[in-house]
């Protein structure tokens, strides 16, 4: 288990799928569980095509 910061929110999540990963390193995150290591590259691609999905909050009509 290790504790991963979510852009300011930090939360627990399980290591069982990368035991390899380390103090620093970026992980893709789903449900608590970390399924795979990133390089920075990586990691960055996947945050611009996060966030492009826009909040899906404001999506959704009441």
């Amino acid at each position: 288990m290790a504790v991963v910061d979510f852009g300011g929110a930090r939360q627990e999540v399980c290591l069982a799928c990368v035991p390899d990963a380390r103090v620093g390193d970026w992980v893709l995150v789903h449900v608590g569980f970390a399924l795979t290591v990133l390089d920075e590259q990586e990691a960055a691609a996947t945050l611009d095509a996060l966030e492009s999905l826009g909040d899906p909050e404001q999506a959704v009509a009441p």
